[in-house]
């Protein structure tokens, strides 16, 4: 195997990990966004309720 090859797959490796990271953190923040939503529209109604 020549290097150049090798650095070229660990690029690739890199780029794959990177991308699934990354889709990861997105759909991290929108669960995480979509609970903070909820939670601040819970506190809303019990505010108005009051």
């Amino acid at each position: 195997m020549t290097p150049e090859i090798r650095s070229v797959e660990r690029e690739s490796a890199t780029a794959i990990v990177r991308r699934n990271f990354s889709d990861t953190v997105v759909s991290s923040l929108r669960t995480f966004g979509r609970a903070v939503g909820m939670a601040q529209e819970s506190v809303a109604g019990t505010v108005g309720d009051l």
